[in-house]
């Protein structure tokens, strides 16, 4: 992952300067068809949307020295309308559909 969403970045800023606290949530992975930038409502007008897709529940390894890997392959389903997709980026949201983007 290449960036924090806003989302993201006010929530270390609350829980680490501010005493806040912050509850996780279960990662879904997201497909987009331009960059999503760090603002979830442009995120969220440049995600996939074509027939059959969806994101998809990620699972992901303790981190270590920074860094950590989904525990399983993330398969998403073909395009049910037949018409090349292409497909530019990866984020990962909180929620499966809306929801908040955390980082891309």
């Amino acid at each position: 992952m290449s960036a924090f969403s806003d989302y993201t970045e006010d929530k270390i800023i609350d829980v680490f300067l501010r005493s806040g606290s912050h509850t996780g949530s279960a990662p879904y992975v997201a497909l987009f068809t331009a960059d999503p930038t760090d603002d979830t409502t442009t995120a969220l007008a440049n995600e996939a949307s074509y027939t059959n897709y969806a994101r998809q529940a990620g699972t992901f390894t303790a981190s270590s020295n920074g860094v950590t890997q989904n525990t399983a392959q993330i398969d998403f389903p073909s395009n049910g309308d037949g018409v090349s997709t292409t497909i530019t980026h990866v984020g990962v949201f909180d929620a499966s559909t809306s929801g908040n983007l955390l980082f891309h």
